[in-house]
């Protein structure tokens, strides 16, 4: 008797089938909401980080022209400040950047112009002297900082896709070093392009001409660097170093060029010769190709 009144106690309750389908609903349209609740809550952010985004781009910019204007002015401290100012700003555009895709700004080609406009203000910054008259080597950095940003305002401000795995060793080689070869490069630029104006003065213009030229060797290797980089990753992805297409057309052009502005032989040397002339628009040799290479 005991026993039959035990098992009807423990009896399991069972609610009905129709019970049972309206708890699953709800519970599956808790997930719902709370999924789209979450996606909600993302695209908000993104939104909001590409709104902040812009912002601090634009604030870059114009801290960056307000300080190639105090450079005229001869107003070096509030130069350096306004330079400081915009750098920091550049700065946040690139961790910007980082923050919203994910992956390092230097993919396409408006990231690579903003990464190489902060390398370039790195470079002015802290290693260009004050001097006193004009035009000098700050002069010629920050008309080449300007001219990147001003090809990036042509452009759309978006950010690469993620058609390529952005994690890669070699992929992330190739990119950065390009744009650090870029940066190099075109602060090389500026020495010679100065060393020609002061080529009156044999002394002066030499030494230009000179730093210019270790800043140029600089850069070269750092782009061969990139070219070996993505012969890597050539090989690993397609099974082949070497696959001719426009953009390894355009590195051939780029070599090419880099290399005659070291061997080209001149009956007049020194900061005035046609070497210092090929030298000197090695920056923005390269950085026409990049802009070239960035419209495909």
């Amino acid at each position: 008797m005991m026993m039959r009144y035990f098992k009807l106690f423990f009896i399991p309750i069972v609610p009905p089938a129709p019970l049972l389908a309206n708890a699953e609903e709800s519970f599956n349209l808790g997930k719902v909401v709370a999924t789209v609740e979450k996606e909600a809550v993302r695209i908000m952010a993104s939104v909001t980080m590409k709104n902040i985004f812009i912002i601090l781009y634009v604030g870059a910019c114009a801290t960056y022209t307000l300080a190639f204007s105090l450079h005229f002015t001869k107003q070096r401290t509030l130069e350096r400040f306004a330079a400081a100012i915009g750098l920091a700003l550049n700065g946040a555009v690139l961790v910007a950047i980082v923050l919203i895709s994910g992956h390092l700004p230097v993919f396409n080609l408006f990231e690579s112009l903003v990464s190489a406009a902060f390398i370039l203000a790195c470079l002015g910054l802290f290693f260009t002297k004050v001097e006193r008259s004009l035009p000098d080597v700050a002069m010629w950095v920050w008309i080449e900082i300007l001219l990147l940003l001003v090809i990036s305002l042509l452009f759309p401000k978006v950010l690469a896709s993620s058609c390529y795995d952005f994690n890669y060793p070699y992929r992330i080689c190739f990119f950065a070093f390009r744009v650090g070869a870029l940066s190099i490069i075109l602060f090389s630029s500026a020495f010679i392009i100065q060393s020609r104006v002061e080529g009156k003065n044999p002394l002066s213009g030499a030494n230009r001409f000179y730093q210019g030229r270790n800043f140029l060797l600089l850069g070269t290797i750092l782009f061969l660097v990139s070219e070996y980089s993505g012969m890597v990753w050539c090989q690993n992805g397609w099974g082949d170093m070497w696959r001719w297409s426009d953009g390894h057309l355009q590195s051939v052009f780029i070599f090419l060029y880099l290399m005659l502005a070291f061997h080209i032989q001149e009956r007049r040397k020194g900061p005035r010769g046609i070497r210092s002339l090929v030298a000197g628009m090695s920056g923005f040799v390269m950085l026409a190709f990049t802009v070239i290479r960035g419209l495909d």
